[in-house]
């Protein structure tokens, strides 16, 4: 498994920007990494973390992708779909105060709810992290096995980019990547942990290049994968370079615990797809499923019922026969066709049955 791409998205929102290395930071991320994002209520901001939803974000604003970023020899240029043009120096307060008083007409083709957005820094040098959509959340990670699956499975060409991911790896089967929560892996001299899987939003459906919405990822992945999920999120547990073309080496450091890898506003780790192992049993329409990575399928004891994401167009409804920290037994509804093209499968839940 291996580093093929690095990427910073210095403005939420905007175009990013491909890196061939960088310097990892504790806590903090790729350097420069959604620092800025325009709000639309200025005085929300006191510094902290707070709610996507106070932001111009491509989930819920059409155009945002249309803006151009660049840097320039005095600092930083955006580009409005229009051709007009504003300049600042990001590391000057005065010059952010005087974009922020340039921004009335910037922003027309994008619904800003009757607000003028206001350009908010997050300088990390400072304190904070960047404008991610979670508080424990600094690094996304997607799957580039993972993306051909989806080419394969739906006929098309899907730019990587559309996941506005930092960091692109390669070598890993696809959706393995689901497989590797709590765990740490070194790469080049820094090391990260593996926190939880990513659900997209509609900003995946929007084209990065033109800035277009021409595709409905987000619910083709629910309609036709079972879940909605894709990319894991992880933390810098140790500072240090990395260089496109690096291993990633999975480390002898302890597991994070579940406490460790999600927070209050995280989608619930019953949703979480889990990739296992699967195997056949003597028992008819019963399989035995283990974790390929540290995370437990089900908690010892837990009873209810469990999705099985078996292929494409295929989800199973299961019920739990045994479940223990090493193994997950499971019967799978009568009459359902349980045929596996490869011994790797998606499980989530546990979920009662109301829920299923």
């Amino acid at each position: 498994m291996h580093l093929s791409g690095i990427a910073r998205y210095p403005i939420k929102g905007f175009s990013g920007e491909d890196l061939t290395s960088t310097a990892l930071t504790r806590d903090h991320g790729v350097p420069g990494d959604r620092r800025f994002a325009f709000g639309v209520d200025a005085s929300r901001d006191d510094g902290t973390w707070y709610s996507s939803r106070n932001y111009l974000i491509n989930s819920r604003k059409d155009n945002l992708l249309k803006f151009a970023f660049r840097r320039t020899q005095g600092g930083w240029e955006i580009t409005s779909p229009s051709g007009q043009e504003l300049n600042f120096d990001p590391d000057d307060a005065d010059s952010i105060k005087y974009l922020n008083g340039q921004l009335d007409r910037f922003f027309d083709c994008v619904e800003s709810d009757g607000k003028t957005p206001c350009l908010i820094d997050r300088n990390p040098d400072r304190g904070p992290k960047g404008h991610w959509d979670f508080p424990d959340t600094e690094l996304l990670i997607v799957n580039l096995a993972t993306v051909r699956e989806l080419e394969r499975h739906w006929g098309i060409k899907i730019d990587p980019r559309r996941f506005r991911a930092n960091l692109l790896i390669d070598g890993l089967p696809a959706w393995a990547e689901f497989g590797l929560y709590g765990a740490e892996f070194g790469l080049g001299a820094a090391k990260l942990s593996i926190l939880r899987p990513a659900r997209r939003c509609p900003a995946i459906s929007v084209d990065p290049t033109t800035g277009e919405r021409d595709l409905a990822l987000q619910n083709d992945l629910v309609d036709d994968f079972g879940h909605g999920f894709f990319g894991v999120y992880a933390r810098v547990t140790q500072s240090g370079d990395i260089v496109v073309g690096d291993d990633l080496q999975r480390t002898n450091g302890s597991a994070l615990a579940i406490s460790e890898m999600t927070c209050e506003i995280a989608p619930s780790i019953t949703l979480w797809p889990k990739a296992a192992l699967v195997e056949s049993t003597d028992v008819p329409d019963t399989f035995e499923f283990t974790s390929i990575g540290s995370l437990a399928l089900a908690e010892a004891g837990t009873f209810g019922r469990m999705k099985v994401h078996l292929k494409p167009d295929v989800t199973l409804n299961a019920e739990i026969v045994h479940a223990s920290s090493e193994c997950l037994t499971l019967r799978i509804a009568r009459g359902a066709a349980f045929n596996a093209s490869s011994n790797v499968v998606l499980l989530s839940g546990p979920f009662t049955i109301r829920d299923v």
